[in-house]
């Protein structure tokens, strides 16, 4: 999530000071950085566009730093960098704030990604719980991309294109884009394929079925 200098301005004298991890001096002579550290008294965050698709995950959470960053709230989201001690005076002030994150992170996520996340039966109550927990289900088992490729194509339906190519390279693409993922049978494919497009070529679908109806002469062999 970090960001890269821009190379011209890396060339210029105000770039020669880095303040990119910066820690105001007062709470460097306390020592032990925290999540709470240089966090502020007062805040906003206003309201995230939506992750609805799993796909742009990496685009929301670089949303998410970039405002968090701006309101010195980032340190909430990093679980490498620890929290305060129970019996700090910054224990109650980091609970506050990180609920509240935590809270704006999730009202921005689709329902159905969030119940991926709380499916998983894993605390989720704070900030770096559940970005943590939401990398793990979209980057890591990658079963709800899974999910919406598979609803996705078995949704596709001739009617919705304005001809049978269109519909049969859709198809093929989006069957494509599952077989990353997952493995569906061909003969299921070619079987739901040649039903959608039987209005458009009759002849040609009747003598596919024909075909494979010589072809397979037993049950055994669709093995679906």
């Amino acid at each position: 999530m970090a960001q890269r200098q821009d190379p011209v301005f890396a060339k210029s004298v105000a770039a020669q000071v880095d303040y990119s991890d910066y820690v105001s001096t007062n709470a460097a002579s306390q020592g032990n950085l925290n999540q709470a550290t240089d966090a502020p008294d007062e805040y906003q965050l206003n309201p995230l566009d939506d992750l609805e698709n799993v796909n742009d995950f990496d685009t929301w959470l670089d949303d998410v730093y970039r405002v968090l960053r701006q309101k010195g709230l980032w340190r909430f989201i990093d679980s490498s960098i620890p929290r305060p001690p129970r019996d700090s005076p910054l224990a109650d002030r980091w609970v506050k704030i990180s609920r509240d994150v935590q809270i704006w992170m999730y009202q921005s996520v689709a329902k159905d990604i969030n119940r991926m996340v709380t499916s998983r039966n894993f605390r989720i109550e704070f900030a770096d719980e559940y970005i943590e927990n939401l990398k793990n289900v979209l980057n890591v088992t990658g079963y709800n991309a899974m999910n919406k490729d598979c609803v996705t194509w078995w949704s596709l339906r001739r009617s919705q294109y304005t001809s049978a190519v269109d519909y049969v390279n859709s198809f093929r693409d989006t069957v494509t884009k599952i077989s990353k993922r997952v493995e569906i049978n061909p003969i299921l494919l070619r079987q739901v394929l040649l039903h959608e497009i039987r209005d458009d070529n009759p002849t040609m679908v009747a003598s596919k079925h024909s075909s494979f109806d010589e072809k397979y002469a037993k049950a055994t062999d669709f093995n679906i």
